[in-house]
């Protein structure tokens, strides 16, 4: 574990922000289809991913719950609200709420609650010591969002919370379907070599 000490001079104030960063590998996949990589429910029920943490995309409302919502909500099932479950496999970071929908301004409110959430998620890592923390990203890297339409700062505060948790570089995984060049290549397109000896 790593601390990362920024210094904020405010007129006289001094503010210190510190964030704990962790050996653990972080991993963003965007989301292609149920019942294989990148579909969290999935995931969590394979054994190599046991000692994973998924990070989903929360609501204020049900986020000391382990309601299972819609999208990577589903999630909330598994988190650490849940009363059968040891070893908590998700925790939610509130993108909006269920009333107003995604957040549409970043605002000091907005911040503290997803510091909060924050501080859930590394009490979790201190805890459990996770090998992988993976979210929901798209292909630029920051964090996907589908049911909430969300204010630019808050996807870019939330995505720098998410890399700041790991000492390692984050990978963002892009899933291409097995069948994605079926029709593309046929046997018709090559000519056979004979190796002359």
């Amino acid at each position: 574990m790593i601390a990362h000490i920024e210094v904020i001079v405010a007129h006289i104030e001094v503010i210190v922000i510190v964030q704990i960063m962790f050996d653990v590998q972080v991993i963003g996949i965007k989301f292609t289809s149920l019942g294989e990589y990148g579909d969290f429910a999935w995931m969590c029920h394979q054994s190599k991913y046991a000692n994973s943490l998924f990070i989903f995309n929360d609501n204020e409302e049900y986020h000391g719950t382990d309601l299972a919502g819609s999208g990577n909500a589903i999630m909330r099932m598994f988190n650490k609200y849940a009363e059968n479950i040891e070893k908590p496999l998700s925790a939610g970071v509130p993108t909006g709420t269920i009333s107003s929908g995604g957040y549409n301004k970043y605002t000091p409110k907005v911040k503290k609650t997803i510091d909060e959430a924050f501080e859930e998620i590394i009490e979790l890592i201190e805890i459990h010591r996770y090998h992988t923390i993976y979210f929901s990203a798209e292909l630029d890297g920051k964090m996907g969002t589908s049911i909430f339409a969300v204010d630019q700062q808050v996807i870019e505060y939330i995505t720098s919370r998410i890399y700041n948790l790991s000492t390692h570089p984050v990978q963002i995984v892009k899933t291409i379907p097995n069948n994605s060049f079926n029709d593309e290549l046929t046997f018709e397109d090559y000519k056979v070599l004979e190796w002359v000896g």
